[in-house]
């Protein structure tokens, strides 16, 4: 699950569904977590340019099938397959409108919402070319809470900072820390799951380069290591120390443990390998 660089300034303009409501109202209204559950392209214009359609494909890249959480702080998550995205987001309540930045060149999308009913929010998102607005995406969000249980949120920036890559080569202690921190998210997500008593685990979140099996677990191989391990560390070389010693620490396992389910099993793993990490 890549960090993506792509930074994005995305216009929510909110009419019917926020009339009425003051900014604190909001703001309460909007701080939660969404299902993006449809995204579909229509009336692009066969002469688009590159550069519009460019725009429409990221926008749908970016959010088909995703969870988005905005936090009250600011704080704005987009989760897509193997794709964590950060940002951050604002609501303007005198121009009622809703805006999400990321990082790094901007990119301008609006999105009007058209319709409310049954909890479902239906967007039509558009953007600017040569200072004429066309709709070309229409998008349905729903609340839902996937990665948030009780007090436990599995989207927050503190324990995903493991995902964001480094922007200069990492010592052996540096890489060590990281891989305490992704150990212990994992070991955090399996106890989520018994929480919620949820009876399956999504291995793309973890963003890990476990091979879990039943009553097992493995390692993938550093010489051909997965694209979303290389792309949160800063080069080969460091991903391969990480692999390293991500493949010491699980041979200091032993007998592989047991457990009332394979979450567990996988869970008291990953917190020996932790504890053997950190000596």
């Amino acid at each position: 699950m890549n960090v993506k660089k792509t930074v994005i300034f995305l216009i929510f303009v909110l009419f019917g569904f926020l009339h009425g409501c003051t900014g604190k109202d909001t703001k309460a209204e909007l701080s939660r977590e969404w299902k993006v559950s449809k995204v579909s392209i229509e009336d692009l214009p066969d002469n688009a340019s590159g550069a519009m359609v460019a725009k429409v494909q990221t926008l749908q890249q970016l959010f088909g099938d995703a969870y988005l959480k905005l936090y009250p702080n600011g704080d704005c998550v987009i989760v897509h397959d193997q794709n964590y995205q950060l940002g951050s987001w604002n609501y303007d309540y005198k121009k009622r409108l809703l805006s999400f930045r990321g990082k790094n060149r901007e990119e301008e999308f609006s999105m009007t919402l058209h319709e409310k009913e049954d909890g479902y929010v239906k967007f039509k998102a558009f953007t600017v070319e040569n200072k004429d607005s066309v709709n070309y995406i229409s998008m349905l969000w729903m609340p839902e809470q996937k990665y948030e249980y009780e007090n436990q949120d599995m989207l927050a920036k503190e324990r995903n900072m493991w995902r964001i890559k480094p922007s200069q080569k990492q010592s052996k202690a540096q890489i060590t820390q990281k891989l305490v921190a992704h150990l212990t998210f994992m070991i955090d997500y399996f106890q989520f799951l018994d929480n919620k008593k949820q009876g399956y685990f999504e291995p793309k979140f973890l963003q890990s380069p476990f091979q879990f099996y039943s009553h097992g677990l493995g390692v993938a191989n550093k010489y051909n290591l997965p694209d979303f391990w290389k792309e949160t560390y800063y080069d080969q070389e460091n991903a391969e120390m990480a692999l390293d010693l991500f493949a010491e620490a699980l041979g200091s396992v032993g007998e592989f443990p047991s457990g009332k389910n394979f979450t567990e099993e996988y869970k008291k793993v990953m917190e020996r390998m932790k504890i053997y990490l950190e000596k």
